[in-house]
């Protein structure tokens, strides 16, 4: 459970704080665009999903789907521009599918022990 917690945080922190820092320290022409775009819109709602699904057992790892949320509106914060409304809905939405794939994850296992 802890090596679960750990990889998570980790693995948030580097997408969601390194990844932009580079893009805006490095690209300073379309291409840091075109990285923002990738990273809003492909790789963090992935991950996002991707982080629900470790968040099993749910009852202990609950927390998990909060921290690229979290970091995302750090990263934004820092590195882009401050309390701009629209990273309040990005933050929102990689929130939610964090959760919706821990749900859709506790029905999927739900139905495999009911089979059982």
């Amino acid at each position: 459970m802890k090596k679960a917690i750990l990889t998570s945080l980790i693995s948030s922190a580097g997408l969601m704080l390194l990844i932009p820092f580079l893009a805006v320290t490095f690209a300073k022409s379309d291409a840091g665009m075109a990285i923002c775009l990738i990273l809003f819109y492909v790789l963090n709602p992935i991950f996002s999903i991707i982080n629900g699904v470790w968040a099993n057992p749910f009852k202990k790892l609950w927390y998990l789907p909060i921290f690229p949320p979290i970091l995302f509106l750090a990263g934004v914060w820092i590195f882009f521009a401050p309390a701009d409304p629209i990273f309040y809905v990005y933050a929102g939405l990689y929130l939610a599918l964090g959760y919706i794939s821990v749900l859709i994850n506790l029905l999927i296992t739900k139905l495999k022990n009911a089979r059982k």
